[in-house]
């Protein structure tokens, strides 16, 4: 199984990402939830450090209509949406 990330939650299998600025990311992610044993598409917002690694902020996604087609496109890209 191809891979991004590996949590005790989840696997990040493929992420689409857009840069909104200020080391702000938002994402849509396909990932395997592993205790449901299923894939699932995850809305998720992350912040990158000087290191450029990113951490998940739990808090909802917020993103403009015009951020949010950005968006949605990288993820049909990725084939995370169809």
């Amino acid at each position: 199984m191809d891979q991004i990330h590996e949590t005790e939650y989840c696997i990040i299998k493929k992420r689409a990402e857009l840069d909104l600025g200020d080391s702000r990311v938002a994402a849509i992610e396909l990932i395997h939830v592993k205790e449901l044993a299923r894939d699932e598409v995850r809305f998720a917002y992350y912040k990158r450090n000087e290191n450029s690694k990113l951490t998940l902020i739990p808090r909802p996604l917020d993103v403009t209509y015009e951020e949010l087609i950005k968006l949605m496109n990288a993820a049909r890209e990725k084939n995370i949406l169809y």
